[in-house]
């Protein structure tokens, strides 16, 4: 460990291996991946410590004239892991289910956990249930929708949806037998059968088809509270079921201070954003207030403060019709939405925030 880090402080300037090794993976993948820019512009890029999409992303003139405002890419790698030893309490779902137990309400229920040849029957699981494919069957029936998703990952990856409608078994949409989706269960590893949790109408009414999360970044330093950003992603017809903007979803940016969306952005797949007021494929306006916004900015105050040792989240939370959800906490968070209404490094809150984690 001391090598590590005498290594690091030598050579690297990073506060870990792995913050190195994630930085090298986006290196290689920006300079060589298909590219609206020029070779120039991704050496620009990854030579001031950014991915290449940002300069889509932020502008090409904006981000060349004004990139010390902007967290770089490399400078964030640079902090990992900000969570320190603590990061594994949010790396994996079950994890997080278990040492987050004294708020379970705001928690997905968890029913099974799909490992090689082995069913694993967890805590929110039906009474009368076994360790068996059966058993899922039976509870995919009771509860007609059933969410899977992997037990590692984020940002939507993995996610699967899993119907009854009284007649037919459905995978994400798909009609198949009971012997299929049986198959198909049997052929899962690391993955969690849980709660299909529902949206609250107001914002389901934007987009039914996917679960459209709440992030909200927050930074606990020595006690200190703060709500650094928030946003919502909202799928649509081209996001698979998802909402996550990598895969085509919409990310609408949200006050901190009333919950009110102030605009909103679509993605082309070379990351430049388009300003739009209704959804592409509804047609409903994104001119909303978030429900119960200072309920849950209260409530994830409460939850930040009795685990001091965690002190980056970006919660993904999914608001209900009467309160809300968790549906996972990242340990690094995105830097592309958090810095679409003004940059990490331009407003002194979120300035202090990263300088106060080691940013030189």
């Amino acid at each position: 460990m001391r090598l590590e880090k005498a290594v690091n402080k030598k050579f690297l300037n990073f506060q870990s291996v792995l913050g190195f090794y994630h930085w090298m993976k986006v290196v290689k993948s920006n300079l060589f991946r298909p590219s609206n820019l020029s070779f120039s512009d991704r050496i620009w890029s990854v030579w001031h410590g950014f991915a290449v999409s940002d300069l889509n992303i932020f502008g090409k003139e904006n981000l060349r004239e004004n990139y010390k405002d902007y967290l770089s890419t490399r400078d964030y790698y640079r902090l990992f892991p900000i969570n320190k030893e603590y990061s594994f309490w949010i790396d994996d779902k079950l994890t997080t289910k278990n040492v987050f137990s004294k708020f379970d309400e705001y928690l997905p229920d968890y029913y099974f956990q799909l490992e090689k040849n082995r069913i694993f029957k967890l805590a929110d699981c039906p009474p009368d249930c076994g360790e068996d494919v059966e058993s899922i069957i039976r509870v995919i029936k009771s509860k007609h929708t059933v969410a899977c998703k992997r037990l590692w990952g984020s940002g939507g990856e993995g996610f699967i949806r899993l119907d009854y409608d009284g007649q037919n078994f459905l995978i994400t949409g798909e009609k198949v037998s009971e012997v299929e989706m049986m198959d198909f269960i049997k052929s899962l590893h690391s993955h969690l059968i849980m709660e299909y949790v529902v949206n609250h109408h107001l914002i389901r009414s934007i987009w039914p088809e996917s679960l459209n999360t709440l992030r909200v970044l927050v930074s606990n330093c020595d006690g200190k509270i703060i709500v650094m950003r928030s946003f919502v992603r909202f799928g649509n017809k081209n996001s698979h079921g998802v909402d996550n903007a990598h895969s085509g979803g919409i990310e609408a940016i949200v006050d901190e201070d009333t919950g009110k969306i102030l605009f909103t952005q679509l993605q082309d797949k070379w990351g430049t954003p388009t300003r739009i007021q209704v959804h592409p494929d509804s047609g409903v306006s994104f001119d909303i207030e978030i429900p119960y916004w200072n309920e849950i900015i209260s409530k994830l105050n409460v939850i930040c403060s009795a685990y001091p040792q965690l002190r980056y989240l970006g919660f993904d939370v999914a608001v209900t019709e009467d309160s809300f959800r968790i549906i996972e906490i990242n340990s690094h968070s995105g830097l592309m939405a958090a810095q679409t209404k003004c940059p990490l490094l331009r407003d002194p809150k979120t300035r202090d925030v990263y300088r106060f984690f080691g940013l030189k």
